[in-house]
């Protein structure tokens, strides 16, 4: 939500497609509902993703966007705009949607965006300021019966946001203020923007063929911008070789995602194999990818998908903190779905861009100081040298009370 405040704010246990009754397809366009997003009632958590994460409708279908500090952005044939660029946060003219050219809702406050999807295809989607934000639409042709209904996608939407609203509050429980030596018998505190993401994620694999192959996987961070996955499988067949994937929205989509690479594996005397591979992206969406593993024909043997919860806390950790005179703040942004800046304003001070560090870094109690916008990873520092109670915002965040206050005590 890196633009979200700023003037303008206003997974559950995977379900399978199949596992819901088949309902007939509408003779005309029909029109579905997803909802992008969604807050816990105190605004300080954010479930970071589409709900439900991926939808499969027909040719001629509208679905209908709700929700606001996002977007909703469907690349076409080329290349998304950079997260948060002037093209990113500007509506496109068009409401159709063939899978050839960029559509964007631009920043959603408040009204609904609608787009009709004239042609059968599987149409990954995003959102273009929070880069975890991902779900897919799946277009079948005109005429073919529906997989599930509204009221079903809305259930399994609900759970799907239940559980990126509780991988917070687990990360959250984990918190704890740590503190470091600082020079001349000061201490510096290190405060939390935001709460990391989960660092490694387990999940299992269930049987998608006759082979009766299963196992269990795990994904995890190897550095920013590279995920690792593993999978140990077992009930393969002895000698044979097969081929991971990782595809868009279902099992066998034929979509797959960009930036993964898996090695193939061969089956041991005993039907075990241990699937390695990678794959590029910023963070990892809830629900989008499927892991695929495939016998020598291309079909799958054995398939999940990757319902990784996806979150933001928009809240400063501790959000008040008592220290003592000389003694340094560093803000670190935790998450990497979210950008946040720690700004110290006096009432009626006019801020014309608030990505510009103001300041510096020692604090006397007066004076405008800024971070800017920290990305995931970055840190921002203040030495406190006079006593007082300071109050502090996000300015992207502050109309959802991403506020925190430092307590000075004079040093004797």
């Amino acid at each position: 939500m890196r633009i979200a405040a700023w003037g303008i704010f206003a997974a559950a246990a995977p379900v399978a497609l199949a596992a819901y009754p088949v309902s007939a397809s509408a003779t005309s366009g029909k029109t579905w509902t997803v909802q992008v997003g969604q807050m816990s009632p105190d605004m300080s958590n954010v479930a970071m993703a589409f709900f439900p994460n991926t939808i499969v409708i027909d040719a001629g279908d509208t679905i209908q966007f709700i929700g606001a500090a996002h977007t909703v952005a469907f690349p076409g044939n080329g290349k998304l705009p950079p997260l948060a660029s002037p093209e990113m946060l500007k509506p496109t003219a068009s409401h159709t949607y063939d899978g050839t050219q960029f559509a964007s809702s631009g920043l959603m406050v408040g009204t609904p965006w609608s787009l009709t999807f004239t042609k059968p295809g599987v149409y990954p989607y995003y959102c273009g300021v929070h880069p975890g934000m991902m779900g897919v639409v799946i277009v079948q042709p005109a005429g073919t019966p529906y997989p599930m209904t509204q009221a079903q996608y809305d259930q399994m939407g609900a759970i799907e946001a239940q559980e990126d609203l509780a991988a917070t509050q687990l990360a959250l429980s984990a918190f704890s203020v740590k503190t470091t030596p600082g020079q001349n018998g000061t201490t510096v505190y290190h405060v939390q923007t935001d709460l990391p993401e989960l660092p490694s994620y387990q999940f299992n694999l269930a049987p998608a063929g006759s082979e009766g192959a299963t196992g269990f996987a795990s994904i995890s961070m190897e550095k920013p911008g590279l995920w690792k996955i593993t999978a140990q499988l077992s009930g393969l067949k002895a000698g044979q070789t097969y081929t991971p994937a990782l595809n868009w929205g279902i099992s066998d989509s034929g979509k797959a995602v960009a930036g993964a690479s898996f090695s193939k594996v061969t089956a041991s005397a005993n039907g075990t194999a241990t699937v390695t591979g990678t794959v590029k992206s910023l963070a990892v969406p809830q629900g989008a990818w499927v892991l695929d593993v495939n016998d020598a024909t291309g079909h799958a043997v054995s398939s999940t998908v990757i319902d990784y919860p996806s979150f933001a806390y928009e809240r400063f950790l501790p959000e008040s903190l008592t220290i003592h005179q000389g003694d340094t703040v560093v803000w670190t942004q935790m998450g990497w779905n979210e950008e946040h800046t720690i700004t110290f304003a006096p009432k009626g001070t006019k801020i014309s861009d608030p990505t510009k560090p103001a300041g510096g870094h020692v604090y006397a109690g007066k004076g405008y100081f800024n971070s800017g916008y920290l990305a995931p990873g970055q840190s921002y520092q203040l030495t406190f040298t006079k006593p007082g109670t300071y109050e502090y915002v996000c300015l992207i965040h502050s109309m959802l009370n991403m506020k925190g206050v430092v307590k000075v005590l004079p040093r004797n």
